[in-house]
């Protein structure tokens, strides 16, 4: 990435996107496919099937991925079940609705040729152990394909603001470049580590995420990353906590979002801090001013008080966050994953130009603790820049 340097120094607040502003972009293309939305049709299915009887939520495992997305699917179809009024159990149900997912090529014309995330969702009669039916989904949105399939890179670079003068390029068009981008990445990842920690897009970039690990929040010290095949792994243990630190040193604010299994780093945000419909009003991303190097310090709880965090933490397999909501972990490997964009005041971001810049183990929230922090607006525009760090997880 081209962005020019700065230094950076590890100072000042934790800024959070508030509102979850978005930049006013082109619209998406029809057929372009959430996650909450596929969950949300998927939830309507099942419902019906249900007929009033309780469900209980199985794994969603990954085929062919060296990732672990599952816990964020399977929270996602938790929310859109309870939001279509389903009786959703961890025991004792009717019915289990669980499945496969996978970054394949699709058959359909709508799709024009890109690899999707295929989610093979299947519902299960759990009294006579037969499926009911059999529903498939597609994730089609860029981001949320990054993130699944746990590339490390960067898909758009910095240049000069287009001449106005010149037809700008179709939402479809930019749609499939980005997606050939991204399986470029999943096939030729470019992660980068510098001084034996921080892991980079690329060797050029000036962002890096670094994992500081430790026996306790006092004693946090970088953790060495390694590069294996194209992909980064960190060693953490049984009982350590870890922080991310996440560095900026460009000359530009960025946003900033994290996920850990699948799980976004506000999923655990309280109650006061979600509206009527259950969705996030402060951020997910946090907001790094230029030369800014800050750590993500846990599981965010709220913005204020006494114990406004929970320490990412690491547990015996099946005793971790994903595990708490009802459901173990899926997938061997488990996922560290962070997604840079760029951000503008609201109502700025048309100035902007795109691209500026072997154990069982599952992360768990661990001891409270107090960070000061601060709310500001920000429209956020797609993500230009991924890292992904992997921990294995042998069973």
């Amino acid at each position: 990435m081209a962005r020019s340097s700065i230094s950076a120094a590890l100072v000042g607040w934790l800024s959070l996107t508030v509102a979850l502003s978005a930049a006013p972009t082109a619209p998406a293309a029809e057929g372009e496919a959430t996650v909450a939305a596929q969950c949300a049709a998927l939830a309507k299915r099942v419902t019906e099937v249900a007929d009033g009887k309780p469900v209980q939520i199985g794994q969603f495992a990954p085929v062919g991925l060296s990732a672990n997305f599952g816990p964020g699917l399977e929270e996602s179809l938790k929310t859109a079940l309870e939001a279509a009024n389903a009786r959703v159990v961890t025991k004792d149900a009717a019915f289990e609705v669980h499945g496969t997912y996978a970054f394949a090529k699709t058959r359909g014309s709508e799709f024009d040729g890109r690899k999707v995330v295929k989610v093979d969702a299947e519902v299960v009669d759990l009294e006579f152990a037969e499926t009911i039916t059999r529903i498939p989904l597609r994730i089609d949105a860029n981001e949320e394909v990054a993130e699944v399939i746990g590339v490390t890179g960067t898909i758009a670079e910095p240049a000069p603001k287009p001449d106005p003068a010149a037809p700008a390029p179709g939402a479809e068009a930019e749609k499939n470049k980005q997606r050939a981008d991204l399986e470029q990445l999943e096939a030729s990842p470019t992660a980068s580590v510098r001084n034996g920690s921080q892991v980079q897009p690329d060797s050029e970039s000036l962002l890096a995420v670094e994992v500081m690990a430790g026996p306790s929040l006092s004693q946090l010290r970088p953790r060495a990353a390694t590069v294996q095949d194209g992909k980064v792994f960190v060693d953490l243990e049984l009982g350590e906590v870890f922080q991310l630190r996440v560095y900026n040193g460009s000359e530009e604010e960025i946003g900033v979002k994290a996920s850990l299994d699948g799980l976004n780093s506000f999923h655990f945000a309280d109650k006061v801090h979600r509206g009527p419909d259950g969705k996030l009003t402060v951020g997910p991303h946090y907001i790094y001013e230029p030369g800014q190097t800050l750590d993500i310090p846990g599981w965010f709880l709220r913005m204020e008080g006494q114990n406004n965090y929970q320490a990412f933490s690491m547990v015996e397999y099946g005793a971790g966050a994903a595990s708490s909501q009802g459901r173990d972990a899926s997938g061997r490997i488990g996922v560290i994953h962070v997604q840079f964009s760029d951000v503008a005041p609201p109502g700025k971001a048309g100035d902007l130009v795109k691209g500026g810049g072997t154990k069982s183990l599952e992360i768990d929230r661990g001891e409270g603790f107090t960070v000061d922090q601060k709310s500001v607006r920000r429209e956020v525009l797609p993500p230009f820049a991924f890292v992904t760090i992997r921990y294995d997880r042998a069973r």
